[in-house]
């Protein structure tokens, strides 16, 4: 199956299904490099209507895809399918079986830092269903562990309806701290089986996106020539050691140093004795809002 681990060092990963040819055997993604799409059928109670930022056990189903579908409108199995559109693009619609389908992204990040998720989701269902279909964004950094919501990665419904389609909305996202360096990073993105007839949206134009991880420079020691002449009255050797100190990072992430400056910040005001407690706390606060 696709799930060798892309290098976001070589550059970004970007996935926007124009080869159709990839995707020609249903269930098989083995063309498709780093994604795998899952059906989700993980509750054998079919509940509807499930926020799927709740969704955050191990488990996605089995493998699925349906290949070389061409009606959003009429095709009504649930889980992930290939739509041979003008603009191709696979989908996710839930039902009864497919409880939560995704896919999920196989990327190793190690060496990275700040990785951003863009992706385009597109309204295909033109029908007279007009469900609210949710979309949500998760991920992890071990084969089995559970999965994480990442902040600002769910839209509450990303169609249109009804007699809709055609919207897109991008869902551009960066990933948690969590998610930097690590050499094993999925990233799932899933939706739920929707109170009423659900509606395919397709994912489309994804792009992960990262930086390299900024050390700064290790501090440097350098010693300068020197000569001595040997005689039987003695000899001395005098040289000059120069010491640079590291470099710090030229510019770190804010969301990471920031919030670790106000720490300080606050321990310090906390110690201070020479203010009230409520010149600490204004103290401690003011400039970490």
């Amino acid at each position: 199956m696709s799930n060798a681990y892309f290098s976001l060092a070589s550059g970004n990963f970007l996935e926007s299904w124009t080869n159709i040819a990839r995707l020609s055997v249903n269930d098989d993604w083995s063309a498709v490099p780093s994604i795998i799409g899952y059906l989700g059928d993980t509750n054998a109670g079919s509940p509807t209507g499930v926020d799927p930022r709740t969704l955050l056990a191990a488990g996605s189903g089995v493998i699925d895809v349906n290949v070389n579908q061409t009606n959003p409108n009429g095709f009504t199995t649930g889980g992930v399918a290939e739509f041979h559109l003008v603009d191709p693009t696979i989908a996710l619609n839930g039902s009864g079986t497919a409880d939560a389908p995704s896919i999920i992204l196989y990327l190793n990040a190690a060496g990275r830092e700040n990785v951003t998720l863009s992706v385009d989701l597109r309204d295909l269902d033109g029908s007279i269903d007009n469900a609210a279909q949710p979309i949500a964004v998760q991920y992890r950094v071990s084969e089995s562990a559970g999965w994480i919501n990442v902040p600002a990665g769910y839209v509450a419904d990303a169609t249109q309806g009804p007699s809709l389609a055609g919207g897109v909305t991008n869902l551009n996202v960066m990933l948690p701290d969590g998610a930097d360096g690590q050499g094993v990073l999925q990233v799932r993105i899933l939706t739920t089986n929707s109170v009423g007839n659900d509606e395919w949206v397709g994912l489309d134009n994804i792009k992960v996106t990262s930086t390299p991880i900024d050390v700064g420079a290790p501090g440097r020691i350098t010693i300068a020539d020197a000569t001595v002449v040997e005689s039987d009255t003695g000899s001395q050797l005098v040289f000059t050691v120069d010491r640079a100190p590291p470099t710090p990072p030229t510019s770190p992430p804010a969301r990471r140093y920031r919030a670790m400056w106000c720490s300080r910040r606050a321990r310090r005001a906390r110690r201070s004795r020479s203010m009230s407690p409520a010149t600490r706390c204004r103290s401690a606060t003011s400039s970490c809002r």
